[in-house]
């Protein structure tokens, strides 16, 4: 079991983005999902892609978040290592605004985006 969580750590196996995508087609106003688990710089993956709305930009807050929720807990699910991915490459977009997952966050002492960051926000750890 620890080979396993450190190849999937270290990017060699990466969990499967299908059933992160369809949590996220679930949510109220979600068009389409396009995300990506891939190696990231260091010894992790890293979660990056659109996720597209068909809600008004004042809206897209909130449907992003409660989006994003869905696949995050997904993710925690999978592999609770992915704490450390980073994860400022998921965008949210619709009609004329566009949101990285990165502002659903208070990143007044911490600018790192990380999965873990996601993980506490929604009450995972």
């Amino acid at each position: 079991m620890g080979v396993l969580s450190l190849l999937t750590g270290c990017g060699f196996l990466r969990p499967s983005i299908g059933a992160v995508e369809e949590a996220i087609m679930d949510a109220p106003g979600v068009t389409a999902v396009d995300l990506t688990i891939g190696p990231g710089g260091g010894l992790g993956n890293n979660v990056s892609g659109r996720i597209t709305f068909s809600v008004s930009a004042d809206e897209l807050p909130d449907a992003l978040d409660e989006a994003w929720r869905r696949g995050v807990e997904v993710i925690h699910r999978m592999d609770k290592n992915a704490a450390r991915w980073p994860a400022d490459g998921v965008v949210g977009v619709t009609d004329g605004a566009e949101m990285p997952v990165g502002e659903l966050l208070d990143t007044s002492e911490n600018s790192w985006v990380s999965m873990g960051r996601f993980f506490e926000l929604y009450g995972l750890e």
